[in-house]
């Protein structure tokens, strides 16, 4: 057979042996098409949340409901009401007096000038921080009654008064402002006053009047010469009765709730150490005890310029 038949045969027969593969890679082309469609389709079709929920981070949420704002918090701010407690009489009852020193309570500590006890408990009195008067002996309407030594007196003139107050403001350093120790007569009278009232100015202290005649002129007098001042609310213990001062400490805290602020005076006695060490246990949270000083303003440089003195 010749050669060139030969050739003809064996390139039709490869021929034929191609068709069906090529045929089949058609297909299987199609059918992965076709596979991949019906994919899609079904991943288009499946909702947002049931895809987020085979997730191992699901989508957050979207709402358009609107979130109600933060609430804000509430800082009560209303003042509460303030009331001080002078303890007069300091520097002749040692036990008490150093009791009363040492209570963890914001009293005020008026001394007498010439007590025996005065220079030992005024330095522990300014180791606590406490705020220090000069608690100034004056005439009583009752001659029986004997203010005590560094007394000042009608009779006086206004070189001896001035002099008398200077020597007792001396035995008791560190004092931020006066009261007066007894004074039913003296106090009610206008020159004497506005003597003693005008070394308070000098010496730019303030007056508390203890007002133990009610016709004290010191409010006015100190007024008209534009001196700080307060006076006396209370007396907690003219009794000396534990149940009755805890009374009286109540008038005063109620007082102090109406006016906003209030004072009160007390002594040491033993049952006003222990009226107020019930009042530690049993506090009355509706007012706050603060430093005499706090009451009528900041008397910080006053202070700061008589201890150096």
């Amino acid at each position: 057979m010749p050669q060139r038949s030969r050739n003809r045969r064996r390139s039709r027969h490869k021929k034929k042996s191609q068709f069906p593969s090529r045929r089949l890679t058609v297909t299987l082309v199609l059918v992965a098409v076709l596979i991949l469609a019906a994919i899609a389709a079904l991943y288009h079709r499946q909702p947002v949340a049931t895809l987020a929920t085979q997730s191992k981070h699901p989508r957050p949420q979207i709402t358009t409901k609107q979130q109600p704002p933060p609430q804000p918090v509430i800082i009560d701010t209303t003042p509460k009401a303030r009331f001080a407690l002078v303890i007069d009489d300091m520097g002749y009852h040692q036990k008490v007096g150093d009791a009363l020193l040492h209570l963890p309570l914001a009293l005020s500590f008026a001394f007498l000038p010439h007590a025996p006890h005065t220079k030992s408990q005024l330095q522990l009195a300014k180791s606590r921080g406490r705020d220090i008067l000069l608690h100034l002996p004056m005439e009583a309407t009752d001659k029986k009654w004997d203010p005590g030594k560094g007394s000042l007196f009608l009779a006086m003139n206004r070189q001896k008064i001035h002099r008398t107050i200077l020597e007792d403001l001396a035995a008791v350093p560190g004092a931020i402002g006066i009261n007066n120790h007894m004074g039913s007569r003296f106090t009610e009278n206008e020159t004497a006053m506005r003597d003693f009232l005008g070394v308070l100015k000098q010496q730019r202290l303030f007056f508390l009047d203890s007002l133990t005649s009610p016709n004290s002129v010191g409010l006015k007098i100190a007024a008209e010469l534009n001196i700080p001042t307060l006076h006396r609310n209370v007396f907690l213990d003219n009794q000396q009765d534990k149940e009755i001062i805890k009374k009286q400490l109540t008038n005063l805290i109620f007082l102090a709730r109406k006016q906003g602020i209030a004072i009160g005076i007390a002594h040491p006695h033993q049952a006003t150490l222990d009226a107020l060490r019930d009042f530690l246990r049993h506090p009355d949270k509706s007012v706050v005890m603060v430093s005499i000083s706090s009451i009528l303003g900041d008397q910080e440089p006053i202070a700061k310029r008589n201890v150096k003195q």
